[in-house]
């Protein structure tokens, strides 16, 4: 729901958590900001991700590899 909240979440328990699911637009941080952010943390960096948008109706991305082969 709060991209911030999702992120501090990620950093502070990433060894607990096995996919992301998100919306690309979220307060505080954007889908694609959160992602970014999670490939740039090392021990975030292999967590699956699906980012979505919700009012196209369609997956924007969907990455099912490890976050840091994306660029």
């Amino acid at each position: 729901r709060d991209g911030l909240k999702a992120w501090e979440t990620l950093k502070n328990k990433s060894s607990e958590i096995d996919l992301v699911l998100t919306e690309v637009e979220l307060p505080s941080i954007s889908g694609f900001t959160l992602l970014t952010s999670i490939m740039e943390l090392d021990n975030c960096k292999n967590i699956p991700v699906i980012n979505m948008a919700i009012a196209l109706g369609f997956i924007l991305n969907f990455h099912g590899v490890m976050c840091s082969d994306v660029f």
